[in-house]
């Protein structure tokens, strides 16, 4: 870890940030050299690919993607960024935040090959694990070196339709794990690191045990 540094993307296109965002970020304790930059595109596939384009520009050696709806941890970086280098792609736990969808965790043992949607998707059972673990399938605030994302074909994020443009064909979070794993890497998740989602009430383990099915 020692000289390396850190690039923090921030996908926000709002004039605001929610408070709970705010002070948890700004409470988050930094391990390392730190950049950070936003990307604030109305479209955030293009978001995306700015922060990346932007990390790639800067000359750091880590990446990382924050979102303003969430909340994370004092500790978040003390005990993510120095799991980058064995790992490669590593992300912690985050939970869905729609209410209609039970709050569950975003990630997955399966999806549907064909849109590598929701439909027949099935969510990872996460109750009890620790440690770090393969998943399948993940959200995309990951924590990756270098070397992933410039592997990764470009534009990195895509809006994929049906052909008939009526609908999403991939969801595109899906489809970055995919050209991860297409890339030749694993895609792991910390099960001890939970960032909170933002929603009628912060998303963690409580409330989903209350949601879920």
């Amino acid at each position: 870890m020692k000289g390396k540094k850190l690039f923090i993307g921030i996908a926000n296109s709002e004039q605001s940030i929610h408070s709970a965002f705010f002070w948890s970020f700004i409470q988050i304790r930094r391990t390392c050299e730190t950049v950070i930059f936003r990307a604030s595109h109305a479209d955030s596939n293009l978001r995306n690919n700015n922060l990346l384009n932007s990390f790639l520009e800067s000359g750091t050696d880590y990446y990382i993607q924050m979102d303003t709806d969430q909340i994370y941890p004092p500790d978040y970086l003390e005990k993510m960024v120095p799991l980058i280098e064995e790992y490669s792609v590593i992300a912690p736990v985050i939970y869905d935040r729609w209410q209609s969808n039970r709050f569950f965790p975003l990630a997955y043992s399966c999806l549907d090959p064909e849109t590598l949607g929701f439909k027949g998707s099935k969510v990872l059972d996460i109750k009890g694990k620790t440690g770090v673990e393969e998943v399948a399938w993940t959200h995309t605030n990951l924590f990756m070196k270098r070397e992933v994302v410039e592997k990764l074909p470009k534009p990195i994020f895509n809006l994929y339709f049906t052909e008939d443009g009526l609908s999403k064909w991939k969801h595109t979070d899906h489809a970055v794990n995919e050209k991860i794993k297409n890339a030749g890497y694993k895609i792991y998740m910390n099960f001890d690191v939970v960032v909170k989602h933002i929603a009628s009430v912060p998303v963690d383990a409580e409330v989903y045990e209350r949601w879920k099915p």
